[in-house]
This record gives structure tokens, sequence and C-alpha cells, in this order.
């Protein structure tokens, strides 16, 4: 739960973030090999959340 993140202060509210997420050039390279050996592309969505 978060109440006003926008008023959060790097260092004193939190230390690091981090977002794990694929770089664009990868996923156009997956889509290429989908598109060129012909398989079948499925979508999948993965949400997770930490808590500390």
């Amino acid at each position: 739960l978060i109440a006003k993140g926008y008023a959060q202060k790097p260092g004193l509210d939190y230390n690091e973030t981090y977002a794990s997420v694929a770089r664009l050039d990868t996923i156009r390279t997956l889509i290429a090999l989908v598109v060129q050996k012909e398989w079948k592309l499925y979508q999948l969505d993965v949400k997770s959340a930490f808590l500390n």
C-alpha cells in the first residue's frame, strides 16, 4: 500500500528501485526468430510483488 508516493525522497524513504524489463532489441530479435521459424507466439504476463 502506497500513500502519497509522489512525496517519497530517495535515500530517506527508499534506497534502490529495480524493474526487470527486457531490452527492446531483444524482444524484436525474438519476434524475428519466431517469424522466420514459423513458430507459434504466445503472450505471457507475469505480475509479481516484492514485500520487504
